[in-house]
């Protein structure tokens, strides 16, 4: 119900890559939800408590956009994740973006301390996809410019992208890969004169949430389901 991929696997080497993969596994487990961009159909017919499915997806969008500063800047305010556990808990339903933002939440709840949320753009599509990705070595990540525009470095085998949404949890190089046929079939261009995916990914923006660590602690207290036991990061 809640991811493409249902098969996550914890046979990686490398002991971040399987951190990322149960961080996948701990939003799916821990908040049960629909993702109504992917399973519209089984949704019309078994969620018999929404009378039209479409209501509960453009609450999602209302949800974030009465947020302070509108999207760009919500994720500042910490009530915002309390609102956000709420929200879930009433009514099930969540997309990529909050997906991405509970990802980074708990790997911060768990020490990884550079964890960013970012969004991957296909070529010139007009489509997006929120994730959330840090590097292994626990080392920032560091500006540079590509195409003219300004963006942030990516590095082979060692900037990994977490993504319990589509299931994707490898490196970014490994996981570009995979995003071909996920592309292809959920964020189609609607009309035939948008700009079309490329297969050559770019990052849209990407956003360094902090929270304080008062409020992470209470958020361990409150929600001990989301500390992974076991945790380490190499120091750059």
């Amino acid at each position: 119900m809640n991811s493409l991929k249902s098969d996550i696997t914890f046979k990686s080497r490398c002991p971040e890559i399987r951190l990322g993969q149960q961080v996948c596994r701990t939003v799916n487990n821990v908040f049960p939800h629909y993702s109504l961009s992917k399973f519209n159909p089984m949704i019309e017919k078994h969620l018999t408590k929404v009378k039209s499915p479409q209501k509960v997806l453009w609450k999602v969008i209302e949800f974030n956009n009465e947020r302070p500063g509108k999207p760009e800047n919500y994720y500042n305010n910490e009530s915002y994740i309390g609102d956000l556990f709420s929200f879930i808990d009433k009514f099930h339903c969540f997309n990529c973006q909050e997906s991405a933002i509970l990802s980074l939440l708990i790997l911060k709840l768990n020490g990884i301390k550079n964890a960013y949320n970012a969004f991957i753009r296909n070529g010139l599509a007009d489509s997006n996809h929120a994730v959330c990705i840090f590097n292994r070595d626990g080392s920032e990540l560091v500006p540079c410019v590509k195409g003219g525009k300004e963006t942030f470095k990516i590095e082979n085998n060692k900037t990994i992208i977490v993504d319990p949404w589509t299931g994707i949890c490898d490196f970014a190089n490994n996981a570009f890969n995979e995003y071909h046929g996920f592309w292809n079939e959920h964020l189609k261009p609607e009309k035939k004169d948008e700009p079309v995916a490329t297969g050559i990914y770019n990052f849209d923006r990407i956003q360094n949430i902090d929270f304080s660590e008062a409020f992470l602690e209470s958020v361990r207290k409150n929600y001990p389901n989301l500390v992974i036991k076991n945790i380490s990061q190499k120091k750059g």
